[in-house]
């Protein structure tokens, strides 16, 4: 699986595609440690604001110097503008924003423990955590030789499922709210440096599927299903009605009943 890393050539910023392995061996190697360092050092006062795309805005001359990663989606650049070659089924959470790096570190701690965490780590910042899962198609949505889709709408509407499935499983597993940051399929974070990262890769997956489950969802019942509530319908209602009246109130049973009353039908 390709990841898509960004890198800034003088004022250009060029698309590489990396390996995940090797994206997770060169966080925890430290590959960009001394960017990161001096970004941690000054990030206090770059006054930064976090755009739709995921880049920081700062009023820091130079801004941010360190490559951005894609988790989503393996892109590359034609005519200079950004194209999907495959997707890649992963969501990343985005802790963001903590008072300390000592809470970075425990909530990264935390995320470890989750078998559904395939990647966590501190932001470039110190003060962030990065958790990255992956995700699978839900039951008949699953084609026999596909676990992800492959249409641009329905990748578009799985990804905002996975993000949202996601996303209530730490919650509830951390105690607190996370952040909600619209699941684009090019939004990107920092590189960054952190020996005590966690890679998984074989980290359970997260299922969704590509309905728009914001509509109201009709809820199917089948006829055997049916029979087994009773009341589910007014015929069956005045029938089971009209039982306890016979077999309780009058002290009759049906089949043995004096009275010649004619069964309702249900």
């Amino acid at each position: 699986m390709n990841i898509t890393l960004l890198k800034k050539t003088g004022s250009k910023e060029v698309i590489n595609r990396i390996e995940l392995a090797e994206l997770a061996a060169a966080i925890k190697s430290g590959v960009f440690k001394n960017a990161v360092t001096r970004t941690r050092e000054v990030y206090h006062l770059m006054n930064p604001h976090r755009l739709e795309d995921g880049q920081i805005d700062t009023q820091w001359e130079g801004g941010i110097k360190l490559p951005r990663i894609c988790f989503a989606a393996d892109y590359l650049k034609r005519k200079g503008e950004w194209a999907m070659i495959s997707y890649n089924g992963l969501a990343m959470l985005e802790v963001n924003d903590l008072q300390t790096y000592e809470k970075a570190v425990e909530i990264r701690e935390l995320a470890k423990k989750l078998p559904e965490t395939m990647m966590c780590f501190l932001g470039g910042s110190g003060r962030s955590v990065k958790i990255v899962c992956r995700g699978q198609m839900f039951g008949e949505y699953k084609s026999a030789t596909k676990a992800l889709p492959t249409e641009p709408d329905n990748i578009k509407q799985f990804h905002l499922n996975l993000y949202n499935t996601a996303r209530r499983a730490y919650q509830n597993q951390f105690g607190f709210d996370i952040e909600f940051l619209d699941p684009r399929l090019d939004r990107t974070i920092y590189m960054s440096a952190d020996p005590e990262m966690w890679f998984n890769p074989e980290a359970r997956p997260f299922y969704a599927d590509t309905e728009n489950h914001e509509l109201p969802q009709p809820v199917v019942i089948t006829r055997e299903e049916d029979h087994l509530m009773p009341g589910r319908t007014v015929t069956r209602t005045y029938h089971l009605n009209w039982t306890f009246i016979v077999e309780t109130v009058m002290g009759h049973t049906i089949s043995n009943c004096p009275m010649k009353i004619k069964r309702p039908l249900c």
